[in-house]
C-alpha cells in the first residue's frame, strides 16, 4: 500500500523521543525530511531536559517540551497541558504509555506509533509496522519508518540518512577548546556511559591511553563527575599536557562542541560516540555481540565512523552489565584500526 500524501504546511508536529542522547541523534533527520518538503510546518520536540542543548543547534525544530515537566502530574493534568500546544500530529518514536494515553485525551487528531504494540492500537489512529526484534536494521532507520504515515517513504538507507543530518555550526565559547592542540590529532576518549550498557573494560581503556604515541597525539578523557572519582586514580601518571581530564568538567553544550572541533572519539555505545559521528570527525565504537546491543542496530552512522566487535553468535552474557567478549578486544587491536587516523599528525605512526 503506498502512504498516503498529506500537505503539512502550518501543521504543528510532536516528535517524541523522551530518551538519551545517543537516542535523540536517531531521530533527528526525520525533522529534516518533514522541514525540506514542508518549510512552514512548526516542529516541536518532546523530550529530556538535559538533550535540549543538543536540539537546539539542530535546524528546523521550532519549540521544545520538557517530558519530565510533562508528565509529573496527575494524568488529566498531563493531557491538558500537552494540548496547550494544540498539535495536529505527534509521532511517538517510542511507546511510551504515558504519553500514548495523554495525546490521545489532548485529542491530537493525527497521533503515530507502531503497529507492534498493544497500547498503540487502544491510543493511535495512524499506525507503522516496525518489528525490531525481528529486522536487522539501525535504529535510525526504525525512526525514520514513521514517516510513512505522513507519505513519505518508508524506508532510508544509512547513507541517505547521513545526508539528512543538519546541525548549525557549533559555537566556539567553550573553555575547552583553547586545549586543542593545533599541530597534533586531538583525540576522546568517552570511557564510561550515563547508562549501565556492556561497555570495554576501563583497564583497556587506559591502555590504550598508555600505548598511543603521545608525539601524534592529544587525549581528552570525557565523562561525568562520578567518572571522574575512577578515571582519575587510573591516569593521574600521565602528563597532562598529553592527556587531560575533563570529567565532570563540561555541560553539554561544551561536550558537543569539544567533538564537533576534535579529530576523533573512541566510546563503547554512548552518546558521545554518536555525535562524534554525528558530526563528521572519527569515530570508533566498542560494542558486545549479544542483539540488540551489537553495532548493526546501535553502531555510529558516520562517513568516518567505525566499530570493533567480536565476529562470533554469543548470548552468555545476556542476563550481565558486562560482556566476557568485550575482553577479547585488544588494545592494540583499537591502536592498529586507529593509526590511520594520524596520518599527517606529529609523527607518524
Amino acid at each position: 500500500m503506498k502512504p498516503t500524501k498529506m500537505d503539512l504546511n502550518n501543521k504543528r508536529i510532536i516528535i517524541s523521543k523522551p530518551t538519551r542522547i545517543g537516542d535523540v541523534t536517531c531521530c533527528l533527520p526525520i525533522v529534516t525530511v518533514i522541514k525540506k518538503r514542508y518549510p512552514n510546518c512548526h516542529i516541536i520536540f518532546l523530550g529530556q531536559e538535559y538533550t535540549r542543548q543538543l536540539l537546539e543547534i539542530y535546524n528546523g525544530i521550532d519549540e521544545f517540551i520538557d517530558y519530565k515537566k510533562l508528565v509529573d502530574s496527575e494524568e488529566s493534568e498531563t493531557a491538558k497541558n500537552l494540548a496547550k500546544y494544540k498539535a495536529d500530529i505527534i509521532i511517538h518514536t517510542l511507546p511510551d504509555v504515558r504519553l500514548l494515553k495523554a495525546a490521545k485525551k489532548a485529542r491530537i487528531p493525527i497521533r503515530i506509533a507502531t503497529a507492534s504494540k498493544i497500547i498503540s492500537w487502544r491510543t493511535c489512529n495512524r499506525l507503522v509496522l516496525i518489528k525490531r526484534s525481528l529486522w536487522k536494521l539501525h535504529e535510525s532507520q526504525f525512526d525514520m519508518m514513521f514517516l510513512k504515515a505522513l507519505g513519505f517513504k518508508k524506508h532510508y538507507s544509512k547513507n541517505e540518512i547521513i545526508q539528512q543530518r543538519d546541525y548549525k555550526p557549533p559555537k566556539q565559547d567553550a573553555l575547552c577548546l583553547a586545549l586543542l592542540h593545533k599541530n597534533k590529532f586531538n583525540l576522546i576518549i568517552h570511557p564510561r556511559g550515563m547508562t549501565p550498557v556492556m561497555l570495554w573494560p576501563i583497564d583497556f581503556f587506559v591502555q590504550i591511553i598508555q600505548i598511543i604515541p603521545k608525539s601524534n597525539c592529544k587525549i581528552f578523557i570525557t565523562g561525568s563527575e562520578a567518572d571522574s572519582l575512577i578515571i582519575s586514580n587510573l591516569i593521574h601518571h600521565f602528563s597532562s599536557e598529553d592527556v587531560v581530564d575533563l570529567c565532570g568538567k563540561t555541560s553539554l553544550n561544551d561536550l558537543i562542541q569539544l567533538i564537533s572541533h576534535a579529530d576523533g572519539l573512541i566510546a563503547g555505545s554512548t552518546g558521545p560516540l554518536h555525535l562524534a559521528a554525528n558530526f563528521g570527525i572519527h569515530a570508533l565504537g566498542i560494542y558486545p555481540p549479544i542483539q540488540p546491543r551489537h553495532p548493526e542496530r546501535w553502531g555510529p552512522i558516520g562517513e568516518k565512523a567505525e566499530t570493533l566487535c567480536v565476529q562470533k553468535k554469543c548470548d552468555n552474557c545476556r542476563n550481565s552489565s558486562t560482556c566476557a567478549c568485550l575482553s577479547l578486544i585488544t588494545p592494540q587491536q583499537v591502536l592498529n584500526t586507529i593509526s590511520k587516523w594520524f596520518t599527517g599528525f606529529g609523527t607518524n605512526l
